[in-house]
């Protein structure tokens, strides 16, 4: 009973719905149609790299499950490398998955469907009576951390991939013109799909209006696309719902007591407690840094685990809470912490990208963007975050 008791969140049948939701992408052509759009009129390779982290970005924004992203976009970076007749295994074929990759990874933070930490944290939260909407989430975080997150790993993508100096054939391949495939006009099915997303996408955005949750959003429209005998998609397509990722992430919202209440997690935790309280003396956003910080070291083993420890902490009559910390921009700090991953194995949706992409990039391609990316997240995006809060008024 108690193990079972994590598939009682709403947020784990969020995510059964946002991989189910991405199947009526992937079981259609509408992938290939982005990447023909991507590649249309040959663009310079900079120019690529910044419409590939936007369309990772807008992922981020419409499926809620980083997993079923980083699997959706896998097949979109194999179609553009091999319509720009990239060589495989180079710094720009990589550059391509990471760009859709890291992109619509980093950039879920920003919504509050967008990662399994944010609703991990949101969770969390609830459990202690307090409540945070789409909305609420997406103006906090949004405008600064969407926006930064795609320039940050554009540049980074840019630097890494100036490297490549002496290659002709990754060089030459912006000149070779793009090998299209014939897809066809699109099909009634494939709009009304696009329709139920765009739909979703609204009741998201606008949740603090009308105060649907967004699981119940997200269950509406799996029902739309797969009910049986009047459904947009076959309801055996369910089949290939990746079950064991979300058992998995039902146990992390099990074990989360547990690991509170363990021993060693007391002592990290009251480590972590007495160092944010010692710079709750001061401002409001340096113990938001504090809490940045202080978090880090638990996101060694896996980014949900800082989530999972800390959040709880946060609500009144716990540990964190002589921080003088608000408790919803606290654990929207916390959620960010992912930016700042340095290996593969952190992330899961980074290691299932990785693993199904093999032909086109190389793993020590994508750990040097990964570095890349966690300075520019701990440099520029935590402290343009707070400046944001600043100005919108907000006291962490």
């Amino acid at each position: 009973s108690g193990a079972w008791k994590g598939m009682s969140s709403e947020g784990i049948w969020l995510i059964f719905c946002g991989m189910a939701m991405s199947l009526a992408l992937t079981e259609t052509s509408i992938s290939q149609r982005i990447a023909q759009v991507l590649c249309q009129r040959k663009p310079s390779f900079p120019w690529l790299l910044l419409r590939l982290n936007v369309v990772g970005g807008l992922l981020a924004l419409c499926v809620p499950s980083q997993v079923v992203r980083c699997q959706l976009v896998v097949p979109i970076a194999r179609s553009v490398v091999n319509q720009l007749a990239l060589e495989p295994l180079s710094c720009r074929s990589s550059a391509v998955l990471i760009a859709l990759a890291v992109s619509t990874n980093h950039c879920g933070a920003a919504v509050l469907t967008g990662g399994l930490p944010n609703i991990i944290a949101v969770s969390a939260l609830q459990r202690c009576n307090i409540d945070v909407t789409w909305g609420f989430w997406f103006v906090r975080m949004a405008p600064v951390y969407w926006t930064l997150s795609i320039v940050g790993n554009t540049l980074v993508l840019l630097y890494f991939t100036c490297r490549e100096s002496g290659d002709d054939s990754s060089s030459d391949a912006e000149a070779q013109a793009p090998t299209t495939q014939a897809i066809g006009p699109m099909t009634t099915c494939e709009r009304a799909i696009l329709a139920v997303f765009g739909l979703c996408m609204v009741m998201w955005s606008t949740d603090v209006l009308h105060h649907i949750r967004p699981t119940t959003i997200s269950l509406v429209a799996v029902l739309i696309l797969f009910c049986p005998a009047t459904g947009l998609m076959p309801f055996e397509k369910l089949k290939q719902v990746n079950f064991p990722v979300v058992i998995y992430t039902a146990s992390l919202e099990a074990l989360a007591p547990l690991l509170n209440a363990a021993p060693s997690a007391g002592k990290a935790l009251s480590h972590a407690a007495e160092a944010v309280v010692t710079v709750g003396a001061a401002q409001g956003p340096w113990r938001l840094a504090a809490l940045f910080i202080a978090g880090m070291p638990l996101m060694l083993c896996n980014v949900c685990v800082p989530v999972a420890l800390l959040v709880p902490e946060l609500c009144p009559n716990h540990g964190l809470a002589d921080a003088g910390i608000e408790p919803r921009l606290g654990s929207m700090i916390v959620a960010a912490m992912p930016s700042c991953v340095l290996l593969p194995f952190q992330n899961a949706p980074f290691l299932i990208a990785l693993n199904i992409s093999r032909d086109i990039c190389l793993e020590r391609h994508f750990v040097w963007c990964l570095v890349g990316n966690a300075l520019f997240g701990f440099v520029v995006v935590l402290p343009a975050i707070l400046v944001w809060w600043s100005l919108l008024g907000l006291d962490p």
